[in-house]
Order: C-alpha cells, then structure tokens, then sequence
C-alpha cells in the first residue's frame, strides 16, 4: 500500500509543468538538421522570410531564407550562414515577444505574481492528500471486489467438479481440439533512398542511393527484387547482392522511385532542389595572447619571441570542399618571417602547393621569431583569398576583404 501511494505522489510530480525557454545557442549551416533547424524554419515562416516546408533539414530554401532575414536586419555578410551575429538577432526578437508576453499579461489581470515556495508546497500537499484519499476508496473497492470474486470462483469450482463428475458418468469422452491454426506470414517491403530532398552540386547533378529490402515478420529473407528509377530499371537478387541501386538527377524537380518484390510494391518520392552558388567568407576570430582569457585588439609580444600570433581567422563552408590557393596581403615586416598556419600545421605564406584541404579549420598568421624586429606597432593587411574548389577544379574568390590586424613588439 506505502509503495502505491509513493508511485502515485511520483506521477502527480511527473505531470507539473516545467517552463523551456526558446533560444538558438549554437551554429547552423547548409546541411544542418534536427529539431532546432525545424524551430528555425517555423522562426523565419512567422517573421515573413520563409515559405517553404517544415522539413528539419537546412538546405537552399532555408538558406534563402536566413538570407532573406539578415538582409531584412543589416546583417553583414548576407550569405546564409546562421552565425553569431543572426543567432543575437533572433534570440534579441524572441526576448522581446517574451517581454511583449509579459506585459499583455500585465494589463489585463494588473500583475503577473510569482507563487513563492510555500504556495508551491501548500499546493502540492493539497493535491497529495486528495489522491490518496481517493486510493484508499479505491483500496476498499478493490479489497471488497476480491472478496466477492474468490468467493465466486470458489462456486464455479465447485460447479465445475460437479459437472464434470456428471459428465464422466453420462456423457462419452469430448473430441480432439482442433489443430493450431497455422501462423499467418506478414510481408513487407522496405524502401530507402537516405535523404528524401538534395540540392543540385556544383557540377550540375545530385545522385540518391537506393535500397530495397524484403521482410517476413519482420526478418529479412532473400528475394526477387525490380527497382525502379526515372533512368533505369534493375533486379537485384537479395540472396546474392544487396537490393542497392542508384539514381542521378541533372535537372529540379519531383522523381519517384518504385520497387516490387513478391507482390508488394512501395514507392518514394524524392525532391531535387535549386543549386545556390556559396563562395566562402572570411571571419575575424581574434587573438588571444598566450594566458589571455579574451581577445585583445593589438597583440604585444616581447623581442625574441618565437611563434607570435597576429591574426586569427575562418573560413566559412561553401557549396563545394576548397584548400586555400593564393593569399595577397600588406606587412610591414619581413615576409620571409611570417607563417600561415591552419590547425597548428604550417603550409607556408604562399600555400598554392598545399597538399590537403585546410577548410572550415582556423587559420592563424604569426611571426616566426620576433628577433631583430625592432620595438613599435606594426599592421598586417589581409588583402584577399583565392581557394581551390576541389569538385570544380577552379579558383574561387573569398568574399569579406580586407581584414585589417594591429600588433605591436616591445
């Protein structure tokens, strides 16, 4: 009984409500998913800068709506990205809708009280004693209805043996039960294609794998199984190859995908939407001094200082992957001093033979050593950014420039 009413106290604490804030408190980018991209769709659809479907997934049509929002708020650069800058800005308008809440409440009722602990518990007390009063009427209904109902099956035993004894002295034996009914088969057909909507790529087509598998109660088994594509139509042989196929599309649009396999036919449709072109951008990050907690503006190092940081910086995704190609840049002290590193690697001032691609790492300048550079502040000029796109094979142009570092040596 104690432990009855426990797990009743338990599951009235289950059921109060528990208030969630809404806020965005991390990056989203194009290819992005999950509930808090869905949240984001439904942000920009109320704010007039999204018509397209609560998908979940950040894809061109989201992007053009991050777009949308950042030219509508001055947001600079307007590329898309869902960054620190958009992410203040949203949550800033939420904040207000919260605030705006809050005060309509006010006017109409005069305050919004806080209940404090003891009206909190009070409550709950109350609430308590109000389930349990009703358990223990419960307990009593229960209690009486085994009584009745070990009293009832005591006579139907009873009855029971009487009538069987009557039975065996009338009556021949009774028939063999009927045999088992033979377990029914439940088939299916399972058909996967990974993502149900892909952009167009940089070279013009997007491809879908596709899967097909055949199931009885739920298990795999081998089977026959046709797939079929806008482009083609294949049998697969599960018993010897997997049920994969493929589908390349070069053009938007709607395609559907159908597959069979011992009377069962399902099918899937796919969506093929708008390729948008997305050069990457450079971001500031800052630098932080060695023991530094913050970035500072101009960075001051001491003279024989060796691996002195002067600019820190990103690159943002793009539609295709890229390895940094061409820097041009202004210093004011010898070039053959200088570094750039990405991710603690150095691939050198001048990296066109970079063997590997460097994108969305942090870039860093620094100088060598500081020996020999006499005391004084001195500027580096970040004049532009030349990437190798590594589907396209071209040069593509950074955008954001010029980036404008201050440091000094002491």
């Amino acid at each position: 009984m104690m432990k009855m009413r426990i797990g009743a106290g338990i599951g009235l604490l289950l059921l109060l409500p528990i208030p969630v804030l809404a806020s965005f408190d991390y990056d989203l980018q194009y290819g992005s998913n999950g509930p808090k991209v869905t949240e984001l769709q439904e942000f920009l659809t109320a704010q007039g800068n999204y018509t397209g479907p609560i998908t979940g997934n950040f894809y061109s049509l989201t992007r053009q709506g991050v777009i949308s929002f950042q030219l509508a708020h001055n947001i600079s650069p307007p590329a898309g990205y869902f960054g620190p800058l958009t992410r203040a800005k949203v949550n800033e308008i939420l904040d207000a809708q919260n605030a705006a809440s809050d005060a309509q409440a006010i006017q109409e009722t005069g305050s919004v009280p806080e209940p404090t602990k003891d009206d909190l518990i009070s409550l709950l007390q109350a609430q308590v004693n109000a389930l349990l009063e009703q358990l223990n009427k419960l307990t009593a209904q229960v209690e009486t209805q085994t009584a009745i109902q070990q009293q009832t099956q005591n006579t139907l035993q009873q009855t029971q043996q009487s009538v069987q004894q009557i039975q065996q002295n009338t009556t021949p034996p009774p028939p063999p039960p009927p045999p088992a009914p033979v377990p029914q088969v439940v088939k299916d057909l399972i058909l996967k294609t990974g993502e149900l909507e892909k952009p167009l790529t940089f070279g013009g087509f997007t491809e879908f794998s596709i899967t097909a598998s055949y199931t009885e109660n739920g298990k795999e088994k081998p089977a026959m199984i046709m797939i079929t594509s806008p482009q083609k139509t294949e049998t697969r042989n599960t018993a010897e190859t997997c049920g994969c196929s493929s589908f390349r599309a070069t053009e938007t649009g709607t395609y559907t995908i159908t597959a069979s396999a011992n009377g069962i036919i399902k099918s899937v449709d796919v969506q093929v939407v708008e390729y948008v072109k997305v050069d990457p951008n450079i971001v500031s990050v800052g630098v932080y001094p060695a023991g530094a907690s913050e970035p500072v503006e101009t960075p001051s190092y001491p003279i024989g200082y060796v691996n002195a940081t002067i600019a820190n910086f990103n690159l943002t995704d793009a539609d295709e992957p890229y390895q940094i190609s061409q820097l041009s840049f202004e210093a004011d002290v010898p070039t053959s001093n200088l570094d750039l590193q990405a991710a603690g690697s150095s691939i050198g001032i001048y990296p066109s033979s970079a063997p590997r691609n460097y994108s969305s790492t942090l870039y860093q300048i620094k100088i060598r050593n500081t020996e020999g550079i006499s005391a004084g502040t001195y500027t580096f000029i970040l004049k532009g950014i030349k990437v190798l796109g590594l589907s396209s094979g071209q040069l593509r142009d950074v955008q954001g420039f010029p980036l404008t570092f201050h440091f000094s040596i002491q």
